[in-house]
């Protein structure tokens, strides 16, 4: 087997590939190999005279709405240039695109025209890409773009000018001029990465990187990036580790009524205790775990362990767990939950169940039809650090929640702002008209606490009450002790 030939078969053997020899009459040997998928095949042709013939059998998975690859055939496709390049010894580059305030967008003109808007916007980023090009639908409003052939580094960052210019112009639906902006994050194979999986990963961390250095920001996936991605490889690995070892473990935060001055209930917040490091706090590995999917496991064992708990406690109250977009969109939740409910013996009403506002972001259909059936159970549902996003109050009109629990950053600054102490007394005035609980977060200090009660607010929780711990303090609403002390 030649080298070119090697390099090939290990690349298409991280899959499922048949590597076949074959010489006709007097031809040079050439190796064809075949990758099987789901639906259709892709098949490479590699001469020993090193040309290389592609061709494509088979239907590509596409977006129904767009027309372009969806999520895995567009990975597919990522999979096989890398491994045409990887035997030519060419190279690949990836664009990762995301739309700059989509959900705006829907919101304002509605779903139609925001759908009118991903086909204009994946038709534009074909034509400015290039010819030769691949477009994805990666997600709701990010798009990638395969770029092969000639591809340098160069010519890459040109490519994503034209696009990301592309989709600054006027978007036409109807009557309506929509102007909206794209960033764009950028890896090459191989001089960025050895895969296809870790150059998707390099390219969406600088989508990442872009988004946050501004609007229509391009960045290149550079060394810097690169150690920051095989950081994050380490870390996975250590969260298996850890998943195997049973490190995750359950911290309680009282949730206190102001009225009463009573614990109503407990938010169970996860840390990981490393025999090596003692507790790190979720900050530091949730984004890994979201980014990996191992969010799915260490949720459902935070879960588990919050209503195992919760079920001891003499005097009742809530347990409230947080849960990801990731994880209420997830295939299956609501019968996870109702089995761990089943399982610890807690009654439905005394989970909650906190959801960020951007789990509503687009059209959301898995998300809300998973937060129908929770609440149908029985389980009540907070939308949590409400008014940090664009859209917070339209949002309420899609889904009627339990409770709003108002982000700590306004509660920070409640004694020395006026116009946030008018913000949370309209929160508080809407869910009272709403007949929705409302709950302050991040109360530090007598005076947050004493403002607060004066604008109406029931609950409240932060350090003033108790900092996280593994114990949690009784007593629960309906004994007899108040815990909050006055003075």
């Amino acid at each position: 087997m030649t080298p070119k030939s090697r390099s090939l078969a290990i690349a298409v053997l991280a899959g499922i590939a048949l590597l076949l020899a074959h010489r006709s009459g007097n031809t040079p040997l050439f190796w064809l190999t075949v990758a099987i998928a789901a639906i259709g095949a892709i098949a490479v042709l590699v001469r020993a005279s090193g040309k290389t013939v592609v061709t494509m059998m088979g239907p590509k998975s596409s977006d129904a709405l767009t027309g372009a690859l969806d999520r895995q055939g567009f990975l597919d496709v990522l999979k096989a240039a890398v491994a045409r390049a990887g035997a030519a010894e060419g190279q690949v580059g990836l664009m990762l695109v995301d739309l700059h305030r989509f959900h705006e967008i829907n919101d304002t003109w509605g779903h139609g025209t925001g759908d009118a808007v991903l086909r204009e916007a994946a038709a534009r980023m074909g034509k400015a890409a290039g010819p030769g090009t691949e477009v994805g639908r990666i997600s709701g409003d990010e798009f990638g773009v395969i770029l092969c052939g000639d591809v340098n580094a160069r010519s890459l960052r040109d490519a994503a000018g034209r696009v990301v210019d592309a989709l600054a112009e006027p978007f036409q639906v109807g009557e309506v001029s929509i102007r909206t902006g794209a960033s764009a994050g950028l890896a090459l194979y191989p001089v960025n990465a050895e895969d296809s999986e870790f150059l998707f990963r390099g390219a969406d961390l600088a989508l990442h990187r872009a988004k946050q250095e501004g609007r229509r920001g391009i960045r290149v996936f550079d060394t810097e990036l690169q150690s920051e991605v095989r950081r994050g490889a380490a870390l996975e690995q250590e969260l298996r580790e850890a998943l195997r070892k049973d490190e995750f473990v359950v911290f309680y935060q009282p949730q206190m009524d102001l009225a009463s001055g009573k614990i109503r209930g407990y938010e169970a917040l996860v840390r990981w205790e490393r025999p090596d490091a003692g507790i790190v706090q979720p900050m530091e590995f949730i984004p890994v775990a979201e980014s990996t999917g191992l969010i799915h496991e260490v949720g459902e064992r935070v879960l588990q362990r919050a209503c195992q708990d919760a079920a001891t406690w003499l005097d009742g109250g809530t347990v409230a767990v947080n849960l990801s977009p990731a994880q209420i969109r997830a295939e299956g939740v609501v019968e996870r939950i109702a089995r761990i409910l089943g399982e610890t013996g807690l009654p439905p009403e005394r989970l909650e169940i906190e959801v960020p506002e951007s789990v509503l972001l687009g059209q959301a259909p898995d998300a809300l039809a998973n937060l129908d059936a929770l609440k149908a159970l029985g389980v009540r549902i907070a939308m949590d650090d409400f008014g940090t996003g664009y859209s917070s109050l339209a949002y309420l009109t899609r889904f009627p929640f339990d409770k709003i629990k108002i982000d700590r950053s306004f509660v920070a600054q409640l004694s020395e702002d006026a116009g946030v102490a008018t913000i949370i007394a309209s929160i508080i005035g809407l869910g009272r008209s709403l007949s929705v609980d409302i709950t302050a977060e991040g109360v530090e200090t007598q005076e947050q606490m004493t403002m607060l009660r004066a604008a109406g607010c029931r609950t409240v929780q932060g350090f003033l009450f108790g900092a996280p711990s593994r114990e949690i303090k009784e007593p629960v609403a309906g004994s007899e002790e108040p815990v909050i002390q006055e003075g």
